[in-house]
């Protein structure tokens, strides 16, 4: 069940469901799984699929085409924060590199100092953006209404006792 349930949540996240009702979710999956001893693949069926049916997206709606899956996968995103960084950090090197000697060019033809402002703004603003993205959204199990704890593997902490029998 561990392994469900950890994949469960991984998949909840991907869909951006909030931790909140994340950790319902969880908590349901968990009593129904030791109430019944049903294996959760059959009680529940696949992690992606129950996932998707938990997060109210309809399966059918999952699949598309190409460009329904770049955006829905966030690759345009991807895409864009390369352009974005890279268009930065060209104006800040230019700009810099333009300063220090005078054998190089300000990018883009702007005058050396804006060049390097612009492009030191524009990876500030970026960093300040990632780290929002970033903020917690922590899982609370409801039942307990403790904070659901995850190792750097992205597996519960505490899913196994000392004597690594699994927890209800």
């Amino acid at each position: 069940m561990t392994t469900y349930t950890d994949d469960l949540v991984f998949e909840l996240r991907m869909l951006e469901v909030p931790g909140t009702r994340i950790g319902e979710i969880l908590a349901e999956v968990q009593s129904h799984i030791a109430e019944t001893g049903e294996d959760p693949v059959d009680a529940f069926g696949p992690v992606k699929d129950y996932a998707r049916e938990r997060a109210g997206l309809e399966v059918a709606a999952q699949q598309g085409g190409f460009l329904a899956r770049l955006f829905r996968g966030h690759w345009l995103m991807f895409l864009a924060g390369l352009a974005y960084t890279f268009i930065a950090a060209r104006l800040m090197i230019g700009g810099g590199m333009a300063l220090a000697s005078e054998r190089f060019e300000s990018p883009f033809g702007l005058n050396p100092w804006a060049a390097l402002i612009i492009g030191v703004v524009l990876l500030a603003a970026w960093g300040v953006w990632l780290l929002r993205l970033m903020k917690a959204d922590p899982i609370v199990d409801p039942r307990t209404g403790r904070q659901v704890e995850w190792d750097l593997r992205g597996r519960r902490k505490d899913a196994n006792g000392p004597d690594g029998a699994a927890r209800p």
